[in-house]
């Protein structure tokens, strides 16, 4: 496991004992987790709430009304799915 400073969001549920399964876009469903990759080892994961054409509706926590990564709160937003750089997990 890689140190606390460079362990990214992929890490991180893999060491809660998530199996990693990247899925297809087709394949995004309610419940599926998502995982954007900044510069540096930062990300940002959240979970999918709906799946609206090209576009999900996620809850997602350290977040804001502006859609900050560095929030106060757990709040509902829209993304776009093209805007996530990583992929989705699905487990269960």
């Amino acid at each position: 496991m890689p140190s606390s400073e460079s362990i990214t969001p992929t890490d991180a549920l893999l060491s809660a004992g998530a199996s990693l399964q990247l899925v297809p876009q087709n394949l995004i469903k309610s419940g599926s987790i998502f995982i954007i990759q900044y510069k540096n080892g930062m990300g940002h994961c959240g979970i999918v709430k709906e799946v609206k054409g090209n576009a999900i509706i996620t809850i997602e926590g350290n977040t804001n009304l502006n859609h900050s990564r560095e929030g106060y709160g757990v709040f509902q937003h829209t993304r776009k799915i093209s805007d996530i750089n990583t992929g989705f997990i699905n487990y269960g």
